[in-house]
């Protein structure tokens, strides 16, 4: 027998407590504290492990056990899960003719130093009120800009675009539920930050999702159900803790959350290699943002195809569900490059199927796929005259061309 209680105190540090009967053997760490090693296929601990205290003997009375720490401490791997049997051979028999008891207690720094700073620059972010922080205006500009952008046949410089302004029916258009964006903006800026990188990172293919949104043929609130999926998505990672969550959506175990804080650590490393200025690495969360939204989008089109009649009281079940294979997909995934979360954009049946890791340098250059032949597919489908939000897009160009032709 055996049990564990986590007792954290750090991010990424966790102190346990295992414990078994004689003949028995615990096992340090335990699963959720090591991560398979791809070369060995050998469950290698998280981190580094530090025994606090260990001690074989009566389960009841402490004058008659044996301490083990230093001699456990010893006995610990740091390539491989170590197993530590509960045998008096071993340890000593300081309670005779009674049955006898392991217990190990242990903490865990399976995150390290460098990837928890990236992981609380990025849980920083999600935590800064949108409403509150400096950047608020100039990503809301960028997001309306890069929209406008899109939507013109012809392309040309992002100075020259006005954007929606301040308040502006064209933000209702979006997906938000008033003509001031800001009032929907209760959650951290990451939510935003998620828009405006979906927005100018895959521009063509966000702008097809936003007006199939706006479409009787689908009929959802783009801009609220984002913000929602960045939520959960930060719930999922351990970087908010608001009480709230999603059936079906557990909290990732520290393996996944391991994986993604090293994506984050080298994509931050990226950034300063490129400027000076040492700012926050959002880009991997982004790419997963990116990527569910796509799937939630391709899910509900789908399902309104299969039966018209549903409204969007039945969307929650259907982010329910895309939420669910985002959590499936995060723990087979290696993530070593954010690239790997654009498999998760396909809405096939059976499991994703875990791409081969792209290099850095391709990294930047690829395109969506998943989203691309999406908006290939619905290209045929909707007219893009019957869109509202379109309608809106085109009389932001012609007020613009309006203007430059009054000066």
């Amino acid at each position: 027998m055996a049990g564990g209680s986590p007792a954290g105190q750090l991010l990424g540090v966790e102190r346990r407590t295992i414990r078994c009967w004689e003949y028995g053997s615990v096992f340090i760490p335990d699963e959720d504290g090591c991560d398979e090693d791809p070369k060995t296929g050998i469950l290698a601990p998280l981190g580094s492990v530090q025994v606090v205290l260990a001690w074989f003997g009566d389960a009841s009375d402490e004058s008659l056990r044996n301490d083990i720490t230093d001699e456990v401490q010893r006995m610990l791997s740091s390539s491989q899960r170590s197993a530590v049997p509960a045998m008096a051979r071993l340890w000593g028999d300081p309670a005779k003719f009674r049955l006898k008891q392991l217990e190990v207690t242990y903490e865990q720094d399976w995150l390290g130093h460098e990837r928890r700073e990236a992981l609380l620059a990025l849980k920083a972010r999600a935590n800064e009120k949108a409403q509150e922080a400096s950047e608020l205006e100039s990503l809301l500009q960028r997001l309306s800009v890069a929209l406008v952008a899109s939507a013109q046949s012809r392309p040309c410089p992002v100075e020259s675009i006005a954007g929606f302004g301040s308040t502006s029916p064209r933000w209702r258009q979006l997906g938000f539920q008033s003509c001031d964006p800001r009032t929907d903006l209760r959650t951290g800026i990451l939510a935003l930050d998620c828009l405006v990188h979906m927005a100018e990172r895959y521009p063509l293919a966000t702008s097809q999702m936003v007006r199939e949104a706006q479409s009787d043929g689908i009929d959802y609130p783009f801009a609220v159900a984002s913000i929602n999926i960045t939520q959960h998505l930060a719930r999922y990672l351990q970087l908010v803790k608001d009480g709230l969550g999603c059936p079906g959506m557990d909290v990732a175990s520290n393996r996944v959350v391991h994986r993604f804080s090293r994506l984050l650590l080298s994509s931050r490393q990226r950034l300063d290699n490129q400027s000076k200025c040492k700012e926050p690495s959002i880009e991997p969360f982004c790419e997963l943002h990116a990527a569910v939204m796509s799937r939630l989008h391709s899910n509900w089109r789908g399902r309104k195809q299969e039966d018209p009649n549903i409204t969007v009281m039945q969307f929650g079940p259907i982010m329910e569900e895309t939420l669910a294979a985002a959590c499936a997909f995060c723990k087979q995934t290696p993530m070593e490059t954010a690239s790997e979360f654009r498999a998760l954009a396909s809405v096939a049946q059976e499991a994703p199927r875990v791409p081969r890791s792209a290099a850095v340098g391709e990294e930047e250059s690829e395109d969506f796929s998943n989203l691309a032949d999406s908006v290939q597919q619905t290209v045929q489908k909707f007219s893009e005259t019957a869109s509202i939000f379109g309608t809106y897009l085109h009389g932001v160009i012609s007020e613009r061309l309006t203007e430059q032709s009054r000066r």
